[in-house]
């Protein structure tokens, strides 16, 4: 990762903008998100944290809805 400059503080800058396009869905835009998160723990060397990831993730999707509403 550090080849190419992704470190973990690039992947959790991209996850706290990441913002919904309208062309994603929900389901698209909880992926990326996923993704990211993943990443940002991996290079952390954080394992086994599931249900966080899923909290997280929960909690920026719906910071989200209230940017669109």
């Amino acid at each position: 990762m550090k080849e190419y400059g992704l470190t973990a503080k690039c992947f959790l800058t991209k996850f706290n903008i990441l913002r919904k396009s309208s062309k994603d869905t929900y389901i698209l835009f909880a992926s990326k998100l996923d993704g990211l998160l993943r990443q940002y723990l991996e290079a952390r060397k954080v394992t086994e944290f599931n249900l966080l990831v899923s909290l997280l993730i929960f909690d920026r999707m719906k910071s989200a809805l209230s940017d669109q509403f």
